[in-house]
């Protein structure tokens, strides 16, 4: 028969008859990791609404034949999420 060994909490090693299975801890959200991974994808955050809505714009533009108008409204609306995405990512 095989010998088991726990250590409690004062790091004390203590004979036992059986292993006590450990609870499993929950599992971390992705803000819980590291302060650091928060903001690796920042730039990420910032662009890509920007990118999109340019090339949203653009296309609009080409339908509608409305050269400027559009480019600019949907370029301000990407600055606009990107702002707020910004602001959501630091008020967390």
């Amino acid at each position: 028969m095989s010998k088991y060994y726990q250590i409690n909490k004062n790091f004390d090693l203590k004979p036992v008859e059986r292993i006590e299975k450990k609870t499993i801890l929950p599992k971390k959200s992705f803000w819980d990791k590291n302060p650091l991974e928060k903001y690796l994808n920042i730039g990420y955050y910032l662009i890509v609404p920007i990118i999109i809505f340019l090339m949203l714009g653009l296309w609009v533009d080409k339908v509608l034949k409305t050269k400027p108008f559009f480019v600019l409204f949907f370029l301000l609306l990407g600055v606009l999420s990107s702002f707020y995405n910004l602001y959501r990512l630091i008020k967390e």
